[in-house]
């Protein structure tokens, strides 16, 4: 067989085995590339690593996902990288603050009380609804205590 028809062969087998499961060679380009993603994410989660990029990255085929399995990965990354990542992220800066004030209890101000981590955190937290939860309300109360209001 020439070349030019093993491609044209390679090409008719992608497209029957893509139109195969009913998604275009896009959707399933997309929610490999999002279930791919989903697992890496859990996999950071899982060892304390803030995922914020994999899941910007895979957050980005959301909207392509169409079928009940897509809408399930879409789901899926919606709690882990509009809660679980967030509340991550600001627990981390919550523990450091916890304990620049353990090892210097008078000092003020405490520079790990001006943390990013936590304020984009919890901005995501609230913008997403999670605010009212009672993971967040508590892990709010603990910064307050280690790094009151400014007034």
């Amino acid at each position: 067989m020439s070349k030019s028809r093993w491609i044209v062969a390679g090409v008719i087998l992608f497209t029957t085995v893509a139109c195969g499961s009913g998604m275009s060679a896009e959707e399933e380009f997309a929610q490999k590339q999002a279930a791919d993603g989903l697992a890496e994410i859990k996999a950071d989660l899982a060892n304390g690593e803030d995922p914020k990029y994999n899941c910007a990255a895979s957050q980005s085929y959301a909207s392509k996902l169409t079928t009940d399995e897509g809408k399930a990965i879409a789901a899926e990354l919606e709690q882990v990288c509009g809660f679980d990542t967030p509340l991550l992220s600001a627990t981390q800066a919550v523990e450091k603050a916890e304990k620049a004030r353990k090892a210097n209890p008078d000092k003020n101000p405490l520079s790990e009380c001006y943390s990013a981590y936590y304020k984009s955190g919890m901005e995501t937290l609230n913008e997403k609804g999670h605010g009212d939860k009672p993971d967040v309300q508590k892990l709010s109360k603990r910064w307050d205590k280690v790094c009151p209001p400014k007034s």
